[in-house]
């Protein structure tokens, strides 16, 4: 018989936490929204101030994925996957200075307005077009990811992964999530943003505290154990050998290691150049500050918390490794199914009740943060990008009816993604936090060749953007693996896909074909 509705064992308490902070997300969707104008429901007004967008910004690209795929990282390496942030503060700067300030001076509701002055009015639509198709999908895969968390923190089913709770979760959560979105606006998701980044904050100090306390190892001695730290059934390394799990620099240059100090400061700048001023959804929020200068403050100070909070959710790793190994904790030691469950199953089984509902409110908050910046993000760049609103009243006489129609419509389809794709990926195969961000290189390489295109040259028309969205995900096709591993004996990781895809998308873009269509 099917047991659908067999609850996990969180207490009573603990399901009261939780249904207080979605109560609390509805309130504050609902006391902060902007629904007079397509300007306010989109941008908020340009009324937020740096350290909510800020804040805002680094709730939306801390999702879920990163929740449970940064300790799941060093549970089964180091601290490498840090390096990865390096080219983000460079990124960051480069955004600030570079393409917020031409973002302002346009000033439509999305990013790809630019894209209008240089291109045309279908050079903006292929790229919005092209935006939303890689959004929602990158959406779905992080809604798929954080479901399989919360399938083992709601239910207990013996295989998340294609089980019928896990279907349940992210139809329940996708719907929730565009519901708050589709009444608050952006205004709305800012600051339920700017709440669940402190229950994120919150829970994950709450799990610090306890795993420090539980494990029986001065702090010295912890060091000692890390540096050496042995195979474990959950972790299992080369036999005879230890691994150093503080390990953070690796200067060696290999195309297939994602961890590198090269593949952080090339290939991970370029990643987020694209991703925080060519991308609507990490763009918005920016876009909704009262000044360009403002929207500079936010990227680069939430990207330097963002480093602070990840690297403490990979130490929380690194604490459920020790806790998991008897030689540390005797009969104490945790008892995880794998390393890419162990942090939900400590939550559900090894947290005091009422914390534990915190923390699985943590992971809801990560959840809700990523879909409706995304949700949101999508629903801008149809209405404004691909003219449902008329280009004279995009920023001054837009209906909020239609916005809000267009926001359940997209969230009914992300969620739809999230389902199919659970049902064709075995989250086995790779590690979820790679399977995650991959996905968007593929719309990226080419956005980021077309941005280059426009602000490096004069060449090029609408018709030549078209043709370099469609090369620069063409050549990030032909990067994979299962392609380049066979026919040239390498495989290049995923932090190189964006920066190498857009070489042939600006080559592509710089010449004009056809027609110009400057309309």
């Amino acid at each position: 018989m099917t047991t659908i509705f067999t609850l996990s064992v969180m207490s009573e308490i603990d399901w009261i936490v939780v249904a207080g902070y979605a109560f609390v997300v509805v309130l504050l969707a609902t006391r902060f929204r902007g629904d007079t104008t397509d300007e306010n429901y989109y941008l908020a007004g340009h009324s937020i101030p740096a350290w909510a967008s800020g804040m805002s910004f680094l709730a939306t690209g801390f999702s879920a994925t990163w929740f449970i795929g940064s300790p799941q990282w060093t549970f089964n390496g180091d601290f490498r996957p840090l390096m990865l942030f390096s080219g983000g503060i460079v990124a960051a700067v480069v955004v600030a200075i570079v393409l917020l300030p031409i973002h302002y001076r346009v000033g439509t509701i999305t990013v790809y307005g630019y894209i209008e002055q240089r291109f045309g009015v279908l050079g903006r639509r292929w790229v919005g077009a092209w935006f939303s198709l890689g959004a929602l999908i990158g959406g779905g895969a992080a809604l798929y990811v954080a479901s399989i968390a919360l399938s083992s923190l709601f239910f207990n089913p013996q295989n998340p992964a294609t089980s019928n709770q896990l279907i349940l979760i992210i139809i329940g959560i996708g719907l929730f999530g565009t519901l708050y979105t589709s009444i608050g606006g952006l205004c709305g998701v800012i600051w339920t943003d700017v709440l669940q980044l402190l229950v994120i904050m919150g829970s994950g100090l709450f799990c610090v505290v306890l795993l420090m306390s539980a494990i029986p190892l001065s702090i010295p001695e912890m060091i000692n154990y890390l540096r050496h730290a042995p195979s474990t059934p959950i972790a299992p390394l080369l036999e005879g050998e230890n691994i150093n799990k503080l390990r953070l620099v690796d200067w060696h240059w290999q195309w297939a290691d994602p961890m590198t100090v090269w593949a952080g400061l090339i290939g991970m700048t370029l990643f987020n150049i694209t991703g925080f001023g060519a991308s609507q959804v990490m763009g918005q929020r920016l876009l909704a500050c009262r000044s360009a200068r403002d929207a500079g403050a936010a990227v680069i100070g939430g990207y330097l918390l963002a480093i602070v909070i990840v690297a403490m959710f990979m130490f929380i790793g690194l604490l459920l490794f020790m806790y998991s190994d008897p030689r540390v904790m005797g009969d104490a030691a945790g008892q995880f199914s794998s390393s890419d469950r162990a942090f939900s199953e400590f939550i559900v089984n090894h947290l005091p009740k009422g914390v534990s509902g915190l923390a699985v409110a943590g992971i809801l908050a990560a959840v809700m943060s990523s879909l409706d910046s995304g949700v949101s993000a999508i629903s801008s760049s149809i209405t404004g990008d691909l003219g449902l609103a008329g280009r004279e009243s995009q920023t001054q006489n837009g209906t909020r009816h239609a916005a809000r129609l267009v926001t359940l419509i997209v969230g009914v389809c992300l969620t739809t993604i999230a389902v199919l794709i659970a049902a064709i990926h075995n989250p086995g195969n790779d590690a979820l936090l790679d399977f995650v961000l991959s996905l968007s290189s593929f719309t990226g390489a080419g956005i980021l060749g077309v941005f280059a295109a426009g602000l490096l040259t004069r060449r090029g028309n609408a018709h030549s953007v078209g043709l370099a969205l469609l090369s620069g995900a063409a050549t990030v096709f032909c990067l994979q693996p299962i392609i380049t591993q066979p026919m040239f004996g390498v495989v290049i990781a995923w932090p190189w896909w964006v920066g190498i895809g857009s070489i042939p998308a600006f080559a592509v873009c710089i010449v004009p074909v056809g027609r110009s269509s400057m309309f």
